[in-house]
């Protein structure tokens, strides 16, 4: 949608979510939903209902952030001469955008994706806080301040190989969208 109301309201989204802390953005979403209009509650554990802020507000940014770099690869992408040549044949436009340039496409985001899943695993000590859920990310908080030194090299051993699993799967996941690059 170039130059149309789509492409803006998704780019204000988009740049509003960048611009937004997530732990700002977790009080402002437990001030609207929780006290103001009484929807959710503010903090603990138990039912859907406790998740929703929580995921919201550590999930917002990581959203934003793909949805920018996904329609900037995608425009790139729609500019090549193998995406003008299927148009040529004949092909339908949402087969063009699907099957030719979404796929090629899709390789950084797939990288990007999985650098956000890994920070979203150090980066929910703050919404951990907020939300007062008992996590590893208040764990490691609860023991650099007990300095708990088995416990804080447990923490960064259990991330670190979280880390390289995911990028693991990433770079599986590159074999199956660009059939050009083969591992030996």
């Amino acid at each position: 949608y170039r130059s149309k109301w789509v492409q803006w309201v998704g780019q204000s989204f988009a740049l509003l979510g960048l611009a937004v802390p997530p732990f700002w953005l977790a009080v402002m979403l437990m001030l609207v939903f929780a006290v103001e209009l009484g929807w959710l509650p503010t903090s603990g554990m138990g039912s859907i209902k406790h998740m929703v802020l929580p995921v919201l507000s550590l999930s917002w940014f990581s959203l934003t952030f793909v949805m920018r770099v996904t329609r900037t690869s995608l425009m790139d992408t729609l500019d090549s001469e193998y995406v003008k040549m299927a148009r040529i044949k004949g092909n339908p436009e949402w087969v063009v955008i699907i099957k030719h340039a979404l796929r090629n496409a899709l390789i950084p985001v797939t990288m990007l994706m999985g650098m956000q899943l890994a920070m979203l695993l150090g980066g929910s000590v703050f919404i951990e806080n907020v939300f007062r859920w008992p996590g590893v990310g208040s764990l490691l908080v609860n023991s650099i301040d007990g300095r708990d030194y088995p416990l804080i090299q447990a923490i960064t051993l259990l991330t670190s190989t979280a880390l390289v699993f995911i990028m693991l799967i990433v770079d599986i996941l590159f074999v199956y969208l660009d059939p050009r690059i083969k591992y030996e």
